[in-house]
């Protein structure tokens, strides 16, 4: 290992061979069999790694200890390779990324997006940002409880009053259900209550990668990630509908997503949505798939004004390890669908997927 600058090494051989090695130890193979070696995450359905509390109508503690630690053994996997177009931009970029996030490319020189920032959060526009002084919590002390008498009133917000998590903090709501309420900011339970689990952030180690012909980036697991476990918020540029309306008809290329699981506020008429076009996360490079193994939900954190709300991706199936993300643009209800995208609504699609639709609607994310 050296710091030298590669054009000072009169090494070319040595330099050849290096490189060599590099790309096939991170060729998409070698990382499934290089993690299911290292990595003992066998995916285990029903069986929770985490303590059961002693009462049955409490929900259990979530460990909040990062959840792919063991991955830290296989480092090359989860930094950018050394001869990555723009290595030092992407570094830049991923700096402030909220879990092990690394960026391969071996198909092009293509680099980050121009005038891209990294952003976890929002960043408002021409509107204020909303305040969670209003928001109603719960009483529970500790650990929320599921049912009875002293049930969380978060649950009670919940689709059918029912628990959106399971004992291991993995999403039990069907996609079409599409909406969860978490203990917020104003609730007195416990930190690392059943019902915090989004807003804890993501904590599976992901790879932005170069797809090669005209799908452009993606993001890969690398690491098994189980059915129900949360990935990533989008995060991005929030702003009235309006406004996005305008900036994608003056702008080249847009990433947005829209506000609207209830439609537009009955009270103020007004919808939003997040753009992802020059600020945003990791859920910016994730591709649809008329077949995905994500779904996206209307997520409640700090707010509970109706046109406001986060979006969180959870995995709907069991992924392994080297596999793309992805979700459907169409929306939660149409996964399965068997309907047509007529060519004149929309653009043609690249999932590949034995589903695959052939066309994708335009005018933004449903």
């Amino acid at each position: 290992m050296t710091w030298e600058p590669a054009a000072h090494l009169n090494c070319p051989a040595l330099l050849k061979k290096f490189h060599a090695q590099e790309r096939s130890a991170l060729h998409p193979t070698t990382i499934k069999r290089a993690i299911s070696k290292t990595i003992k995450r066998p995916i285990n359905k029903g069986k929770p790694s985490i303590p059961k509390t002693t009462s049955s109508a409490s929900m259990p503690t979530i460990w909040l200890a990062p959840s792919a630690a063991d991955i830290l053994k296989i480092p090359i996997l989860l930094n950018t390779p050394i001869n990555t177009p723009h290595r030092d931009e992407w570094s830049c970029l991923l700096a402030t990324a909220e879990y092990c996030t690394s960026v391969y490319n071996d198909t092009d020189a293509e680099g980050p997006p121009d005038g891209f920032q990294w952003l976890e959060g929002y960043q408002y526009s021409a509107m204020p940002p909303p305040s969670s002084e209003a928001l109603a919590g719960c009483s529970c002390v500790g650990n929320c409880m599921m049912s009875g008498e002293y049930a969380c009133q978060c649950i009670l917000e919940c689709v059918e009053s029912q628990a959106p998590y399971d004992a291991s903090g993995h999403m039990q709501h069907r996609p079409e259900q599409g909406v969860v309420y978490e203990c917020n900011p104003n609730c007195s339970c416990a930190k690392n209550c059943g019902m915090k689990v989004a807003q804890h952030g993501r904590k599976v180690a992901l790879q932005i990668f170069r797809c090669g012909g005209q799908k452009g980036w993606g993001v890969r697991a690398l690491e098994n990630i189980p059915q129900g476990t949360f990935v990533s918020k989008y995060a991005g540029e929030m702003m009235p509908s309006k406004l996005a309306d305008w900036q994608a008809q003056t702008c080249d290329g847009a990433f947005l997503f829209s506000l609207d699981y209830f439609g537009e506020s009955s009270t103020s008429g007004m919808s939003y949505v997040i753009d992802a076009k020059k600020f945003g996360n990791i859920a910016r490079f994730f591709n649809h798939s008329c077949d995905p193994n994500m779904a996206c939900y209307a997520m409640f954190l700090t707010t509970q004004t109706a046109e406001i709300h986060d979006l969180a991706f959870f995995t709907t199936r069991d992924v392994t390890a080297g596999e793309e993300l992805t979700f459907s643009y169409f929306g939660n209800a149409a996964v399965g669908s068997k309907g047509k995208v007529s060519k004149a609504a929309g653009t043609v699609c690249l999932c590949g997927s034995a589903k695959c639709q052939k066309f994708v609607l335009m005018g933004g994310m449903a």
